[in-house]
């Protein structure tokens, strides 16, 4: 059972650390763009997308983009046409919302986080996406009621990339928010979360389910605070990076704070955030999108409007209270541009977008970890090229984390014992962490055997005793799960194997044959007065031979064995032999 418990987690920590490479490439810049590797604090550009000519798109607000498994470019969006790495539109990409809504969003939807693309599986990809029924386009105000999925084949016409089916409805005929769309990765470390906001009223949240396979809407949660009751319902939305904390916010309808099941997909502990609104310090004004990010170590999380940047604390009992301003808006910016959306990059630094300004230039967050004022924000400090717009950032979901904690379980080593003794099992919870660092303590222990003549004083304890009735070969198991999850997410089982054995057949030895049992620690087995030329054999309980020496000195090394039962042959030079079974603990 180990065995096969270490491949399933081999597998899934493979997933895993393929899977870190699909953010490490951000496109970034409006009209002409450019990728960068945002792995390492230099950021490098290694690629420079051809604008010669004309296209028939455009990067505004809604960018996204993502990286194959090894972190090569592949693919970028606007939430209307799907371009690959190089900036073509790919075969059947172009064009991919309702009629009417291509004719008037050429550029997309006039919001950040209005398209996500996730990996699907091999070398095909899900790009999501919002788009509105023909009669709602008809009106001047963009009121996305259908959420869609395309599936792209990048293996698809050597390399460069084919929509082999798009407009899959997930959510249709119902009012969803223009923005916060994203996701996180379920707890299995292979499926995602994928989350929609509803609009003005509707005071929902739509929780779709993305596998390999499919898209489907999985459940809806109500009574979700704030409402945001916006005409657009612009904002921004994200996971913490160890995908326990959500925050969705808007400067004109406060911002939300939740707690994320991975297992369930359920937001709990909701705390809404109220500002008051003092334009004379251009703190929290009315005006323009609330953008929002967390550090890496899940602990803080930042958010702007056009005017400010503040830090809060994910700890803290009252967030309101750990409130710490991080920067205010400075007239002395280039072009006069106020703050945008934020983004958490691979390399720990969380980026500063520009609001409708002809800049060149990013802020930067360079230490978000630390507490305001020493998380180091620097004002343009993040250049792009000078004919470059710095207004967007791609909005990309936490592609390093992995599946929920693991508990690492081991019931025990094989065993033999004599059926007149009890044995006392002994289990001391560890966990692995690779990924989240935090530690889930609901447990719940349960130990089981494979027949009912295996009884336990406790089966939800650490340390029970276990009898048998009768003599035989009997399997044990021990299970853990966290009680809030699922067995898909954190449930884990380990056995063993114990042979309870008739103790009292052995063939009596002479009298310097004694003890038979005998503590690994005291080292060597010794048989006082024991005569010259004797052989002693060891047998383990299956029939192997484990040590030999035909004139036995006092040097089988019992320290070098497990604990247990085995036979012992002595011959001694007149010919008699003795049989019996020593007992090592």
């Amino acid at each position: 059972m180990r065995k096969c418990l270490f491949i399933v987690l081999f597998f899934v920590s493979n997933l895993v650390l393929n899977a870190q490479s699909f953010g490490t490439n951000w496109l970034l810049g409006r009209a002409y763009t450019k990728w960068g590797d945002m792995s390492d604090t230099t950021v490098n550009f290694i690629r420079m997308i051809d604008t010669i000519g004309f296209r028939d798109y455009d990067l505004n607000w809604d960018l996204t983009c993502i990286n194959d498994k090894d972190g090569n470019p592949k693919l970028f969006t606007n939430g209307r046409d799907i371009m690959n790495d190089s900036g073509k539109i790919i075969e059947g990409g172009n064009a991919i919302m309702d009629s009417l809504a291509n004719n008037l969003l050429w550029f997309g939807f006039e919001s950040s986080q209005s398209s996500i693309i996730l990996p699907k599986k091999n070398n095909q990809y899900y790009v999501i996406y919002m788009s509105q029924s023909d009669e709602i386009s008809l009106y001047p105000n963009q009121l996305p009621d259908k959420l869609y999925y395309a599936i792209v084949d990048m293996d698809a016409n050597n390399g460069s990339g084919k929509v082999v089916q798009k407009k899959i409805p997930i959510i249709t005929g119902d009012s969803i928010g223009d923005s916060r769309l994203t996701a996180c990765r379920h707890a299995n470390g292979r499926d995602w979360w994928l989350v929609c906001h509803g609009r003005e009223y509707d005071n929902k949240i739509y929780i779709s389910l993305v596998t390999p396979d499919t898209i489907y809407l999985h459940h809806q949660q109500y009574n979700i605070l704030p409402i945001y009751k916006e005409l657009y319902a612009v904002g921004q939305s994200c996971f913490s990076p160890d995908g326990k904390h959500y925050i969705a916010c808007t400067p004109i309808d406060g911002t939300g704070l939740y707690d994320f099941d991975r297992c369930t997909g359920e937001f709990s502990n909701t705390r809404v955030m109220n500002f008051i609104r003092n334009d004379s310090v251009f703190l929290f004004t009315p005006t323009g999108i609330g953008g929002c990010a967390f550090s890496a170590n899940s602990r803080y999380f930042y958010m702007t409007t056009t005017r400010m940047i503040a830090q809060f604390c994910i700890d803290s009992t009252d967030i309101m209270s750990s409130l710490k301003f991080v920067a205010l808006y400075d007239t002395f910016y280039q072009n006069s541009s106020p703050f945008n959306t934020l983004s958490l990059a691979p390399n720990g630094i969380i980026y500063v977008a520009n609001w409708n300004g002809l800049t060149n230039t990013f802020h930067t967050i360079n230490h978000p970890d630390t507490i305001a004022p020493y998380c180091d924000y620097r004002k343009e400090s993040f250049s792009v090229e000078s004919f470059m717009d710095a207004v967007v950032l791609p909005v990309l979901p936490h592609f390093k984390l992995g599946p929920s904690p693991i508990y690492t379980l081991d019931a025990g080593k094989d065993t033999t014992v004599c059926d007149s003794m009890n044995i006392s099992l002994g289990y001391t919870p560890t966990y692995a962490l690779p990924m989240t660092g935090i530690l889930d303590t609901k447990m719940h222990i349960e130990w089981s055997a494979s027949s009912p003549y295996i009884t336990f004083d406790n089966i939800h304890t650490a340390y029970p005793i276990a009898t048998a009735i009768k003599r035989g070969n009997y399997q044990i198991y021990l299970s853990l799960h966290d009680t809030l999850s699922t067995l898909t997410c954190t449930d884990r089982i380990d056995t063993m194997n114990i042979t309870f054995i008739d103790c009292d057949t052995a063939i009596a030895a002479p009298p310097f044959f004694i003890p038979t049992l005998w503590s690994r620690n005291n080292g060597n087995y010794n048989i006082p007065s024991l005569p010259a030329n004797a052989t002693l054999s060891i047998y383990n309980t299956i029939g192997q031979k484990v040590f030999s020496d035909k004139n036995y000195s006092n040097n089988w090394d019992t320290g070098a064995f497990s604990s247990g039962i085995y036979i012992y042959n002595l011959k001694l030079a007149n010919g008699k032999e003795f049989k019996g079974k020593i007992f090592v603990y």
